[in-house]
């Protein structure tokens, strides 16, 4: 893939990509999912910092998204916590590993007749 990103998080996004790959890593479809949260940061201005509503927003179940895809799509995004983290950013949100087994939206809840 290796397109250019073009949020706040550019570099961060990028940098996390080629450690990844350079340990062996093809890392495509964590790259696939990346670009999605950068599209997601240029589109909302006020992104300059990974925070834990940022992170919890952009991670939200999607209407008719199996488990498996949802955990898929939210675990690069963790990664991007702990690298970032790693480079010094104390203040960039983890997503908790606990939240990468399901966040379930209102739909998800009513289709397992959890709520009407």
């Amino acid at each position: 893939m290796s397109q250019k990103y073009c949020s706040a998080f550019a570099s961060y996004l990028s940098g996390l990509v080629a450690v990844k790959r350079a340990a062996g890593y093809t890392y495509e479809t964590p790259e696939f999912h990346l670009h999605s949260l950068d599209s997601y940061c240029s589109k909302h201005a006020q992104c300059s910092s990974l925070t834990r509503e940022l992170v919890l927003e952009w991670a939200k179940a999607k209407g008719g998204e199996a488990a498996g895809t949802h955990r898929t799509r939210i675990s690069p995004v963790r990664e991007l916590g702990k690298y970032m983290q790693s480079l010094g950013v104390s203040d960039a949100f983890v997503l908790p590993s606990a939240l990468i087994i399901l966040i379930l939206n209102r739909e998800d809840l009513r289709r397992e007749g959890q709520i009407r």
